[in-house]
């Protein structure tokens, strides 16, 4: 075998135009497939962020009124190590009044202790978490000069009665919709003006992986310990069936995609490499003339075929890379940022570059087979 596979390095070494056209061919290949394979994983991860990355990805809710016994099936919840953060909550819908203007808005009510982990409040807003007031969004300081410590009046329909409550803060969520239509309070505040004597409607939870939500959902619903007679529960998934049929569109192009690239690659090299059996039939000939078995000259052609797609590979990968970083630093945004940011997934990568030395390998095999039917005799006959 060792002999095969030195017999093979030279041959290739021999044919260099050959051999570098081969490694172009399967670099350019390794490296369509992983800079698109990325891209698009990079583009989903970044979809699937600015929609769900700060919202819950499994809501509860109940049917009427509010959650019965919401202690214990949050305790529930909390069984399945998938679940991240839970927020038990309120929402109310009010009008709020600023300078003779009315706002439909919602109030919404956050766990302080651990809610506001899922909207990642901390980040988003400009003081210290604060339970003792709202929070309303940037838009509302910016165009109407409201700051901290200014009292808003708002009207619940629900309590056909005017309230007013002190700004401890202002959010933005980088979502005009949002920072206009939301006003945020702890849960302990909401339940001070409305008295909700510690009842809840909602309960939201967030999961480590998004994109499993399925696992994590069908889980909950099949719970025998929830009685969800008069309760909700939903997912985002449900609740953005178009988005994912968009994702999982995306996925099977790029899959497409990737799949005719290996084929061609593979269908490239294994013509070459079975003209190569011609080109090298003398040769052959006189190696199996001097004792070199069948086996021996196969595997003279499958060593090039892995040589071949190691070699390709790794140049593939670097191309890849620069891709990468060509499209990182020159498809930007206005403010500089990345229109894409890129995820780099090893596991993907890794699996990339080792289809690509098995298929090179696989194909490969023709000439193998090709090169063991030679006859010395033959060969050096019509040589």
């Amino acid at each position: 075998m060792r002999l095969s596979f030195d017999i093979a390095w030279r041959f290739l070494k021999k044919s260099g135009g050959q051999t570098f056209l081969i490694v172009a061919g399967i670099s350019i290949g390794v490296a369509i497939q992983i800079f698109i394979g990325l891209l698009i994983q990079s583009l989903q991860i970044n979809l699937i962020e600015d929609l769900i990355g700060n919202s819950p990805h499994i809501i509860l809710k109940a049917k009427d009124n509010y959650i019965k016994d919401y202690k214990n099936i949050i305790e529930e919840f909390r069984i399945y190590d998938d679940i991240t953060f839970i927020n038990e909550s309120n929402v109310e819908p009010l009008t709020l009044v600023v300078n003779d203007e009315n706002f439909n808005m919602i109030m919404k009510g956050i766990n302080f202790e651990e809610g506001y982990e899922i909207y990642d409040l901390k980040e988003k807003i400009d003081t210290d978490l604060n339970e003792e007031g709202i929070y309303l969004g940037a838009n509302f300081k910016d165009d109407y000069g409201l700051k901290v410590g200014d009292d808003v009046e708002f009207f619940v329909v629900k309590f056909r009665k005017l309230f007013k409550a002190k700004i401890v803060g202002f959010f933005d969520f980088d979502n005009s919709n949002l920072n206009s239509s939301w006003m945020i309070a702890s849960n302990k505040y909401m339940s001070s003006l409305f008295d909700y004597d510690n009842n809840f409607s909602i309960i939201e939870m967030q999961i480590d992986k998004p994109l499993d939500v399925e696992l994590i959902y069908n889980s909950l619903i099949n719970d025998n310990n929830i009685n969800y007679s008069d309760l909700e529960l939903t997912n985002w998934k449900l609740e953005n069936e178009s988005f994912v049929g968009g994702l999982n569109g995306q996925s099977a192009s790029s899959l497409i995609i990737q799949i005719f690239v290996i084929v061609s690659v593979a269908l490239a090299i294994s013509s070459v490499l079975t003209i190569s059996v011609l080109q090298k039939s003398k040769e052959i000939g006189i190696l199996k003339a001097m004792g070199i078995n069948n086996n021996s000259a196969s595997f003279i052609f499958i060593y090039q075929g892995f040589l071949l797609g190691v070699i390709g590979a790794i140049v593939g990968l670097i191309f890849a890379f620069l891709l990468l970083w060509m499209f990182s630093t020159f498809a930007i945004n206005s403010d500089g940022s990345p229109v894409v940011k890129i995820t780099i997934n090893y596991f993907y990568i890794s699996l990339s570059v080792l289809i690509a030395i098995f298929s090179s390998t696989i194909a490969s095999v023709i000439a193998a087979r090709k090169s063991s039917k030679l006859s010395p005799i033959e060969v050096i006959k019509n040589g």
